[in-house]
């Protein structure tokens, strides 16, 4: 199997805050997103974007695998406590079109703490909220 590159880059952009990186619960903040993928001759590139305002969360998302556009995403999602519930349909924009019918999709997340013995937490990376 020919070896896989997958490389991703983000930002917070605290739009409340006039800032990058900081968040804090209850900022209008935009989350865009970049991911690339290669694995032999498939390449694809994924551009997104987050509107989050704590609980909820809009995003959309671009899929192109260089020979032809695939797909645009939109997503709606909510965040309670450590959850997180969303629900996002694909608009299919290949030659295959609407009459694959797009695809439907829910999803749930769990965020769960680590904790040291000194109850302090672990850093941890950031990823994409959803």
């Amino acid at each position: 199997m020919p070896f896989k590159l997958t490389a991703h880059a983000g930002t917070v952009i605290n739009v409340s805050q006039g800032m990058i990186g900081g968040a804090y619960e209850g900022d209008i903040l935009l989350q865009p997103n970049l991911l690339f993928q290669q694995q032999g001759n498939f390449t694809q590139l994924n551009a997104g974007l987050y509107a989050v305002k704590y609980p909820f969360v809009l995003g959309g998302w671009f899929r192109h695998n260089f020979e032809n556009p695939d797909a645009a995403i939109v997503l709606a999602g909510i965040t309670w406590q450590n959850f997180r519930f969303a629900y996002s349909f694909d608009i299919s924009l290949s030659q295959i079109g609407m009459p694959g019918g797009g695809a439907h999709e829910i999803s749930f997340a769990w965020d769960f703490c680590i904790y040291r013995e000194s109850k302090r937490r672990i850093r941890t990376i950031k990823s994409p909220s959803f």
